[in-house]
């Protein structure tokens, strides 16, 4: 176990060093960012790109599209391709 523990810290080190903030936080902004950019194409609904994203909980991933995005995935696809993440 703390082998498996000093392998996880070490893999996260570099992402943590060169962006300055957590693997999971990372991770959260990019399957955001891929998702935005999903939902910007006709004929893709928001559960669909969701999941298709690694999300495995709708509930959840609207809700870090939304601390992340600033915006609800709903509405993100009414705009249709609006560019919300930095």
């Amino acid at each position: 176990f703390k082998f498996y523990l000093l392998i996880s810290v070490i893999a996260c080190f570099p992402v943590t060093y060169a962006y300055k903030k957590t693997f999971v936080r990372y991770l959260n902004e990019y399957r955001v960012k891929k998702a935005a950019s999903m939902l910007g194409k006709e004929g893709c609904t928001v559960s669909e790109a969701g999941y298709s994203c690694g999300f495995s909980d709708l509930s959840h991933f609207s809700r870090m599209f939304r601390l992340i995005a600033g915006d609800s995935p709903s509405s993100v696809k009414k705009k249709e391709g609006i560019r919300i993440c930095k």
